[in-house]
């Protein structure tokens, strides 16, 4: 999402973080990691209706997490750091919108 020719309105700019927002949010409630936010995975789609952007995620490029009754403290552990790590690699991308 760089700037130029092609570059969003403030308006869409605030679309486009909603969005985006929301799409992280529902991973994380549902217990999925992306681990890979950047620009490349991310397509916004300019309509009449207005921009809309969507978070490509691909579960092959997830780390497995999944929570067995053994050692699940060390796994809940484990998916907040990664789901922190999530949240700071959006807000970086949005903060150069």
């Amino acid at each position: 999402m760089e700037q130029g020719p092609h570059s969003l309105s403030r308006e869409a700019q605030e679309s486009v973080k909603r969005d985006l927002l929301k799409s992280l949010r529902f991973l994380h409630e549902n217990s999925i990691i992306h681990g890979r936010i950047s620009s490349e995975n991310i397509i916004v789609v300019k309509s009449s209706e207005g921009d809309r952007a969507f978070l490509l995620f691909a579960p092959s490029n997830v780390p497995n997490i999944l929570l067995t009754e053994s050692d699940v403290d060390s796994k809940i552990d484990t998916f907040e750091l990664l789901k922190e790590r999530d949240i700071q690699d959006l807000e970086r991308l949005l903060d150069a919108l």
